[in-house]
């Protein structure tokens, strides 16, 4: 936001409108609330994760976090990416895949979920 846009909310704005309507066909600057909304959700997860497990341990809740950290990771990793940083996106893409596959049962009570 600061090398970029100067810190000025509005560029950000119209950059990424312009850059959603390049992919998508739809000119749009939402996608830099949803900036802020991934950063706010992750703090608050990982937050809660200090207080409380019981929050983590829900299915409906760990799936549509992760759903929600997905859709966010492959927008900004691999669709809005360029170049040489949409393989490194690629990449990280795999590795939470990868991370958030199902574990067996004694492995899930050893290790932390994410």
């Amino acid at each position: 936001m600061g090398s970029v846009h100067g810190w000025r909310h509005a560029a950000a704005i119209e950059a990424t409108a312009i850059q959603t309507e390049s992919v998508y066909g739809l000119r749009w600057g939402g996608g830099v609330f949803v900036n802020y909304l991934f950063v706010i959700v992750w703090a608050l997860e990982a937050w809660g994760r200090t207080r409380t497990r019981a929050f983590s341990e829900s299915r409906f809740a760990r799936w549509l976090l992760r759903t929600f950290y997905a859709v966010v990771v492959v927008n900004a990793a691999v669709v809005f990416a360029r170049g040489s940083m949409r393989m490194t996106g690629f990449v990280l893409v795999v590795a939470l895949v990868l991370a958030w596959r199902p574990r067996s049962r004694s492995k899930q009570r050893d290790a932390p979920a994410l």
